[in-house]
């Protein structure tokens, strides 16, 4: 007797912020609740409560000292937990500054995540 079954058929193909010259350190961080949903690549600071933020170079302290790159997008809805690099190398291509209307970092802004031991490729 022969039994020929197909259970699943599965495929991983997420994007990643993580790259590979260097290899990431990555911690599970905490986001605040219900402040939308955040993009793989998006630079990262430390709110006054310890909790990750979006990154803003214009704003206020410490919310304007990059400390990280999210590894992948988060719904914040649904979760208050992610994946930070906070030391190691990530993908030039996926880094963004802003979490709703996103934009590519600027060289200074590099500057500032390599000084934090995070390294685009």
């Amino acid at each position: 007797m022969t039994i020929t079954s197909k259970i699943a058929i599965l495929s991983y193909n997420d994007t990643r912020a993580r790259g590979s010259a260097h290899p990431p350190v990555i911690v599970s961080g905490t986001f605040a609740a219900d402040d939308g949903t955040y993009p793989t690549g998006l630079l990262l600071a430390r709110a006054a409560d310890g909790s990750y933020a979006p990154y803003d170079p214009t704003g206020d302290a410490p919310l304007n000292a990059v400390v990280g790159v999210l590894d992948a997008e988060i719904d914040t809805s649904n979760s208050t937990v992610g994946l930070v690099v906070i030391h190691g190398s990530v993908i030039r291509t996926t880094l963004k500054v802003g979490a709703t209307d996103s934009e590519s970092p600027t060289e200074s802004q590099l500057d500032a995540l390599r000084d934090a031991g995070i390294f685009a490729e």
